[in-house]
């Protein structure tokens, strides 16, 4: 687990760099990485999350679960083992922090699979997954408000693609 120094260093270790402000760097653990990245998807930006929505869907739990179902495209990503591990660990206030600077300032997502840094790819798949389908098309024939909202969103996230 991370140690004092690791943990300010990553989120006071501000540096200046020709003459650029360099924010600093955190090594996030594989598991959280892939949470902070699957949250941080440019639709869900777009149609109005906020920056504590974004943070509150990161952190997760039964509230966040309840309100990204309600509003979020695809499926919920439920926390990993590793994930808590990581932000039950002593210093939260201080990973919450972490995850901040990640939203602002930008996380390395070198070691993330292809997929996974296709959002859009990733939110789809994830999408139909969550409600048993294989393609888009099954998708947008339901009724059911909820299917039909995010069939819609879908549909404009592979536009985009």
């Amino acid at each position: 687990m991370d140690s004092f120094e690791e943990l300010m260093d990553g989120m006071y270790g501000w540096k200046v760099k020709d003459g650029e402000v360099d924010p600093p760097h955190y090594q996030f653990p594989q598991s959280v990485l892939e949470r902070i990245h699957y949250f941080n998807f440019a639709p869900l930006w777009e149609d109005g999350m906020t920056f504590m929505g974004a943070m509150q869907f990161i952190i997760g739990g039964s509230e966040a679960k309840r309100d990204y179902l309600k509003y979020g495209i695809g499926a919920w990503l439920p926390e990993s083992d590793g994930f808590k591990k990581w932000y039950e660990s002593w210093g939260k206030s201080a990973r919450q922090q972490l995850i901040a600077l990640a939203l602002m300032y930008g996380y390395d997502t070198d070691s993330l699979t292809a997929d996974q840094n296709d959002l859009s790819k990733w939110a789809i798949k994830a999408a139909l997954e969550d409600y048993g389908y294989e393609d888009l098309s099954e998708v947008a024939k339901q009724d059911h408000d909820d299917l039909t909202w995010r069939a819609s969103m879908i549909q404009r996230i592979k536009n985009n693609i």
